[in-house]
């Protein structure tokens, strides 16, 4: 009787219900980067960039996986578990603002959701560059302002 009384005690104040794990909800996310405030954006004098995301994350190289303008000779780029880190090895011009394009080319590792263009842009001088041209279009022959062209 003891015995009986023994199962149904540890039956009642048993431990937790035995489920599979469902893991939570499925990741949908493309990595996001986070900020470095000891980056300065100008002025800038490295020959690295050091990009930190908030999820582990895969550089996908290809041809055309990462993108410099101005071109810039000598760029490698290495993986980290959550970081990308590009090299150079060409001195980098004064006052010129550079454009690191990374198109298609960073996923997280789980569920391989990409971050379709990531631009990262930096000077070498004092402001970055807005990179915008103004001015008017004349349509030939006829002389005319050419209205909403681009």
């Amino acid at each position: 009787m003891r015995f009986l009384y023994l199962i149904l005690f540890l039956e009642l104040f048993s431990c937790a219900q035995q489920t599979s794990l469902t893991g939570g909800d499925k990741d949908t996310l493309a990595p996001i980067l986070m900020v470095d405030s000891t980056m300065s954006l100008v002025n800038m004098k490295q020959t690295s960039i050091n990009l930190e995301f908030n999820e582990n994350i895969q550089f996908l190289k290809g041809k055309r996986a990462l993108i410099t303008n101005p071109s810039i000779s000598g760029v490698e780029v290495t993986e980290g578990k959550n970081k990308i880190e590009i090299n150079w090895e060409d001195t980098l011009n004064p006052n010129t603002t550079y454009s690191f394009l990374f198109i298609n080319s960073i996923a997280d590792i789980t569920e391989k959701n990409k971050i379709n263009e990531f631009n990262y842009v930096v000077s070498t001088g004092p402001k970055i560059d807005s990179g915008s041209l103004k001015g008017t279009i004349i349509k030939y022959p006829e002389k005319k302002v050419f209205e909403n062209a681009s």
